[in-house]
């Protein structure tokens, strides 16, 4: 197993599965990455989630470079392509978002959450539309339908979807704990959910990031185009 060393280490998200953090590889360019770990996690774990993404890379699904298992300073861990390491476009995750009502409720339980780095900036910094959503829908539906031939379904929080200084959306492929491979479902109700759980992540996105009074028309534009 590889072992690595990182520089420069900083949390910048913690769920349910995983801690994550962002740091350099102390190598000769000190390339960026994305350290994902959790002393509670199994290395049965890490491999189902380095399994998935192979699954994802054979599928030419966009995903990120690299994501390999490591030792740092003795610790099991994986480490990963840090996406948010060009500056023209940001990517994020919804369902890592700490929201006005979030904080709270936070307030009165005393809760302490940490806060997702780059999903916290684009919630606090919204944007004012998507202009290619239409054809973003479509393009993607085109890949749904072929993985749902092979009976793969994406949980909405696979997704992390980019958004470019011209408000240009893109996705990668870059959670992997939550895809499934379904040979008990047919190919029609693979794809069924494949769309219920873009149109999930899709109208969270518009829900967290967009501004308010831009919500509505983005988010007729998903219900039409993604009917249940």
């Amino acid at each position: 197993m590889e072992v690595i060393k990182i520089t420069d280490r900083e949390l910048i998200g913690s769920g349910g599965n995983w801690k994550v953090y962002e740091g350099n590889l102390l190598n000769e360019t000190d390339d960026p990455v994305i350290i994902k770990t959790n002393d509670k996690i199994s290395e049965y774990k890490i491999n189902g989630n380095i399994k998935n993404y192979e699954l994802i890379k054979s599928l030419g699904l966009p995903t990120l470079k690299f994501f390999r298992k490591a030792k740092i300073d003795k610790e099991l861990a994986i480490v990963a392509e840090n996406l948010n390491n060009i500056s023209d476009v940001i990517y994020v995750t919804p369902n890592s978002v700490i929201t006005i009502q979030n904080k709270k409720m936070d307030q009165i339980t005393g809760k302490k959450r940490i806060e997702s780095k780059a999903e916290q900036k684009l919630y606090d910094n919204k944007i004012s539309t998507i202009n290619n959503l239409l054809e973003f829908i479509q393009d993607i539906k085109i890949k749904l339908a072929e993985i749902s031939r092979l009976k793969v379904i994406l949980e909405y929080d696979c997704y992390f979807l980019g958004i470019s200084n011209q408000n240009i959306l893109d996705y990668k492929i870059a959670d992997f704990d939550t895809i499934f491979e379904c040979d008990d479902k047919s190919t029609e109700e693979c794809y069924q959910i494949n769309l219920d759980e873009l149109k999930r992540v899709l109208m969270l996105f518009i829900e967290y990031f967009i501004i308010e009074t831009e919500q509505s028309e983005l988010s007729k534009i998903v219900n039409e185009n993604l009917l249940s």
